[in-house]
């Protein structure tokens, strides 16, 4: 619990805090723009897992690289006893929940603008936030990568090569075994049965899609995400001035 405590306390009063609000609230504004009234509802939720979601976690695995480098000096003049593994791990998780918190401001967003015109909404409120937080848990096995890469390269590059490949890697591998293969493709993939946003972010009915790529994504993707926590911790573990 305490490296939870520590993780969260690094954050506060830092611009990440201000982005869970401000990547919801662009990305309502850019389906407005790009959809108009009638179609932002589905346009936000297509946005979100095609752009900004990557992105927001890119950034915050980026901050937490920053903070941690900041209290570096800090853990080595005190030589706290700390278990490498766990502070690692903790860290994903506060990362995790933060996606998660990010989502529902994107939900609620949405919902406030078609509170009074619930005839132009595709979603019910209930099927928005299902398909939303599933959609985004497929995504946590982003954090681990996006940590490392965070580590190893720069700020630029962690954020534009997550983004990149969330977005144009479904497009390119659309209705082929490869969609199920590359992990990129899995928010994308999932979406289809759940909200029936197609990969180039047009709507069409659910039951188009097989409901059987909903239970497939999500074992994969937690899958996954058990095994990159599992190697980046021992890798961390490992790692010099943490």
């Amino acid at each position: 619990m305490n490296y939870f405590r520590s993780e969260n306390l690094k954050f506060k009063h830092t611009i990440l805090n201000k982005l869970l609000f401000i990547c919801p609230i662009l990305t309502v504004m850019f389906s407005w723009l790009g959809g108009g009234y009638v179609n932002s509802q589905y346009m936000s939720i297509y946005f979100w897992y095609t752009c900004m979601l990557p992105g927001l976690i890119a950034l915050m695995c980026s901050l937490s690289n920053k903070k941690e480098k900041q209290f570096t000096s800090y853990y080595i003049k005190i030589s706290l006893p700390i278990n490498l593994k766990k502070f690692w791990i903790s860290k994903n998780i506060i990362i995790a929940l933060k996606s998660i918190i990010a989502t529902i401001i994107l939900v609620f967003c949405v919902e406030i603008i078609y509170i009074n015109a619930t005839n132009f909404a595709v979603f019910t409120p209930i099927e928005l936030i299902v398909s939303s937080i599933i959609i985004t848990i497929t995504s946590f096995w982003q954090i681990p990568i996006c940590l490392i890469l965070a580590r190893k390269t720069n700020f630029f590059i962690s954020v534009f090569l997550n983004i990149f490949l969330q977005m144009f890697s479904p497009i390119l591998m659309q209705n082929t075994i490869l969609s199920f293969l590359f992990p990129y493709c899995w928010a994308t993939k999932i979406a289809q049965p759940l909200t029936g946003i197609e990969v180039n972010g047009t709507i069409s009915p659910k039951n188009l899609f097989p409901f059987s790529t909903i239970p497939i994504i999500i074992i994969l993707s937690i899958s996954l995400l058990i095994i990159l926590l599992v190697i980046s911790s021992r890798w961390f573990s490992k790692q010099e001035g943490v």
